[in-house]
């Protein structure tokens, strides 16, 4: 995080921080099959008919994390109060 009292300066990161570390991992292997597994999804979603033998285990291990996550995410927003 920047330091709102900074003198000007650019200031780097520190070695911790989120977006540094967010940023390294999309870079990564992993991370690079996250566009990949965000189409499938799409397609998946749209009612397009994917083969398993088609996908490769890292993508539909992916794709199980982002509808656990998608679920995770509409549970919340369902227990949240109205308005917020």
């Amino acid at each position: 995080m920047e330091d709102p009292l900074a003198s000007g300066q650019e200031i780097l990161p520190c070695e911790e921080c989120p977006s540094l570390k967010l940023e390294e991992f999309i870079q990564g292997p992993y991370g690079q099959g996250i566009p990949v597994v965000i189409d499938l999804d799409f397609a998946l979603q749209s009612g397009i008919q994917i083969p398993l033998a088609e996908i490769s285990y890292r993508e539909f291990r992916m794709l199980r994390l982002l509808t656990d996550e998608r679920n995770k995410f509409e549970i919340e927003q369902m227990k949240k109060p109205h308005g917020r």
